[in-house]
C-alpha cells in the first residue's frame, strides 16, 4: 500500500520502494508487533490513503470504494490512535496538491468535489465496519466490562502530563538507562520509577 501512495505522489519506483521499506521496517511499525490492534490499523493506513487519494484525483469509483473497505478495516482495529491519524492524512491529502499529483484533470476537480468524495468514504466506511461493530457491541454490554471501569482502572495506564517533557526535551527527567536518583530524578512520574524504553536485541 505504501509502495503505491509514494508512486501516486508521484515518485520513481525506486524512491517509492525506499519509502516502502522505511516505513514497514521503522522503528515505530517495528514496535508494534506485540500490539496486534495498532498493527492491524497501521498497515491498512498506506492503503486507505492511496485509495482515498486516487477517489479525489479520478472520482469516486472504484477508488472510493476501496478506500472505505480499507477504512472498515481500521475501524475494526479498534485502535483510536491510529483511526484519528489516518483520518487527519486523509484531509490532508484530499485538500493538498498532493491528491492531484500525476493526473492532469484532476487539477481541474473543484474542493467541493474533493469534499463531496473524502465524506462518503467516511461514511461509507463507517457503515462497512458495523458489521463487526454492533455485535462486539452488544456482547460488550452483557460482559463484565460492559458496566465501565473506576476512575483507578482507567488511568492505570496513562502518561503523566510531567513525562510527556521527554518528548519535547529530550534528558530533561534525567537519563533512564541509569537507575541512581543522581542521574534519573523522573521515577516518580511512573509506575515503576523508570519508563518504558524500546530496545532491539540481537543474538541467540
Amino acid at each position: 500500500g505504501c509502495w503505491f501512495l509514494i508512486r501516486d505522489l508521484g515518485m520513481k519506483p525506486r524512491a517509492a520502494f525506499l519509502g516502502a521499506a522505511v516505513f514497514s521496517f521503522s522503528g515505530f511499525f517495528v514496535s508494534l508487533g506485540s500490539l496486534l490492534n495498532l498493527l492491524d490499523s497501521a498497515a491498512f493506513m498506506p492503503l486507505t490513503l492511496c485509495f482515498a487519494g486516487r477517489a479525489a484525483s479520478r472520482g469516486f469509483a472504484p477508488w472510493g470504494s476501496l478506500a472505505a473497505a480499507s477504512l472498515a478495516v481500521q475501524f475494526l482495529a479498534g485502535e483510536p490512535a491510529m483511526l484519528l491519524m489516518t483520518l487527519a492524512a486523509l484531509g490532508a491529502l484530499h485538500f493538498s496538491h498532493a491528491a492531484t499529483v500525476g493526473s492532469p484533470a484532476a487539477k481541474e476537480r473543484p474542493a467541493t468535489a474533493k469534499a463531496v468524495s473524502l465524506v462518503m468514504i467516511l461514511l461509507l466506511g463507517g457503515a462497512l465496519s458495523l458489521a463487526g461493530l454492533l455485535p462486539a457491541m452488544e456482547l460488550l454490554a452483557a460482559s463484565e466490562r460492559g458496566a465501565g471501569f473506576d476512575p483507578g482502572a482507567s488511568l492505570e495506564w496513562s502518561l503523566h502530563p510531567m513525562a510527556l517533557l521527554q518528548s519535547v526535551a529530550s534528558g530533561v527527567l534525567g537519563d533512564p538507562t541509569w537507575i541512581d536518583a543522581g542521574h534519573w530524578w523522573g521515577g516518580r512520574w511512573f509506575d515503576n520509577g523508570l519508563p518504558l524504553v524500546l530496545s532491539l536485541y540481537l543474538g541467540p
